[in-house]
């Protein structure tokens, strides 16, 4: 069900590419992430970028294709080493704010280091934030859905959806804009290609060494 809200989205702005990209990418996410199988997640996530950039090469160099790639990769490989540093704190796994902060943290650590590339900062109160109001999202995105296809039908019934959804737009507004003002909510960091190379570099070599040591435990 949440897989089927990105295609509203995706209609109103024409299934043009950035909602092809959306929909693509917000799909396998949500699919992986409660039916997930690594290797047929991660194929599917390839191949879709290969159709995406097949379509469009220049979304190859787009700073949206780069991060909704990463941030859905890292949802789909790096939950396992966060879930595992969880259990061995003693911290129970199962509860939603919890999964919701791993899955937030794994799409961060992703994209950390593109984010500090191109913008020059790096946000310290996201890692708060994020899983704080993210269930918000797949909330507002259904409903936006809704509040859309309602527009074909009725202007009163979409107007009382519209009453139903602003509560939880504002929510997410205000909620962002407060830990944004927070002191020291981002700081100023710089990055060149190099140190982006090196971070996934790094970053992919624990994800082995990790996938290693599971498979000779099992």
């Amino acid at each position: 069900k949440k897989a089927t809200a990105y295609v509203f989205p995706s209609l109103s702005e024409g299934f043009g590419i950035p909602g092809l990209r959306s929909w693509v990418m917000g799909t396998i996410a949500v699919v992986f992430k409660y039916y997930g199988r690594p290797a047929t997640g991660l194929k599917a996530l390839v191949f879709s970028a290969l159709v995406i950039v097949c379509l469009a090469p220049y979304q190859l160099f787009s700073v949206s294709f780069q991060l909704s790639f990463m941030a859905t990769l890292g949802i789909m490989v790096i939950p396992d080493i966060l879930n595992h540093i969880v259990g061995t704190l003693g911290i129970a796994k199962n509860t939603p704010l919890l999964s919701d902060f791993i899955t937030s943290l794994s799409a961060q650590l992703a994209v950390c280091p593109i984010l500090i590339y191109y913008f020059g900062s790096l946000s310290v109160v996201s890692f708060v934030a994020n899983p704080l109001v993210l269930w918000v999202v797949p909330l507002c995105t259904i409903l936006g859905g809704v509040l859309v296809a309602s527009t074909l039908v009725s202007s009163f019934l979409s107007y009382l959806i519209a009453l139903v959804i602003y509560p939880f737009l504002d929510l997410f507004v205000f909620a962002s804009e407060f830990f944004a003002s927070l002191p020291l909510s981002s700081i100023s960091v710089s990055m060149n290609g190099f140190g982006v190379l090196i971070y996934y570099a790094f970053l992919l070599i624990i994800l082995l060494a990790y996938r290693r040591r599971t498979l000779c435990g099992n």
